[in-house]
């Protein structure tokens, strides 16, 4: 039998899909903590962070300053937020408090709120007393399954409401503001290596180059700089003094990457035999 936490004033459900003991027992039922608990501003956030704003203005700064730049911050988005705080230290001083109260509006978002723990198998007007109110109730009543039945609170509430899935604790943000944050202030390095771009590992002292394709077994398997199960390491593990970069050669660079291939290739199978390829791709 599933269960379902229900919010009516939020019209939200957090379904388990298991029976309450199993609930109790699985340590799913944790979720609800980062529903319920109402979150706390950072003790950073709010320490004197005058020792970081040396690069950008005097140390000594007004009071009057912090407050009328609190205020233009107070009017930003979060994109602009991110943009001013990451402009120098001390906007980034008084703009991190911002970022840090923009996340903490998202979370704890059933603090306050009625909830109830609803079966499967609940009767229709089964529900604790006074936690909808008569709107609701009428709402509820005038509701009927494909059978003509009136529907219960479990039915309803997974017909007509949000079911919080994935990341609970920022289930309420859009999903562009939180890729937008964590991109910004954690960028993943693939970010930074962009994989539709040819790549090439260079030789400094012999002015040779290898390219991407031809080392990789399949083109599929090639990600900017980063190659499945062969790659540019090969050919830096054979001594190859150098550097990865984006193709971008002039005409006194000599192309060596046939010759890699075939000594990438002699290697291998003198190691695995003559189907090394198929043996290397295999998952690991």
């Amino acid at each position: 039998m599933g269960q379902t936490w229900v919010a009516p004033r939020a019209n939200e459900v957090l379904n388990f899909g298991d029976k309450l003991g199993e609930i109790l027992f699985d340590g799913s039922a944790e979720s609800l903590v980062e529903l319920l608990a109402i979150p706390v501003q950072p003790n950073d956030s709010i320490q004197n962070e005058a020792r970081l704003c040396t690069d950008a203005r005097p140390m000594k700064r007004k009071v009057e300053d912090d407050e009328l730049h609190n205020l233009v911050f107070n009017n930003l988005n979060i994109e602009d937020v991110l943009n001013l705080s990451l402009t120098n230290r001390y906007f980034w001083s008084i703009g991190r408090k911002h970022i840090q109260t923009y996340f903490m509006s998202f979370l704890g978002p059933w603090a306050g709120e009625n909830i109830v723990c609803v079966g499967q198998y609940i009767k229709a007007g089964d529900y604790p007393p006074d936690m909808l109110t008569k709107d609701e109730e009428h709402e509820l009543s005038q509701h009927q399954d494909e059978n003509r039945r009136l529907m219960t609170l479990f039915d309803f509430t997974r017909e007509y409401y949000e079911e919080i899935k994935g990341n609970v604790s920022y289930s309420r943000m859009l999903g562009s503001d939180r890729s937008q944050v964590m991109d910004t202030v954690w960028p993943k390095a693939s970010k930074f290596y962009p994989s539709d771009q040819p790549w090439i590992l260079r030789n400094l002292t012999t002015k040779e180059f290898v390219r991407s394709e031809p080392i990789s077994l399949r083109p599929e398997y090639i990600h900017g700089p980063n190659i499945d199960f062969l790659g540019f390491g090969s050919s830096i593990s054979m001594e190859y003094d150098g550097n990865i970069h984006r193709e971008n050669m002039e005409d006194e660079w000599k192309d060596v990457s046939e010759e890699i291939v075939q000594e990438i290739a002699t290697i291998w199978e003198s190691e695995c035999g003559s189907d090394w390829r198929q043996i290397i791709c295999q998952p690991r």
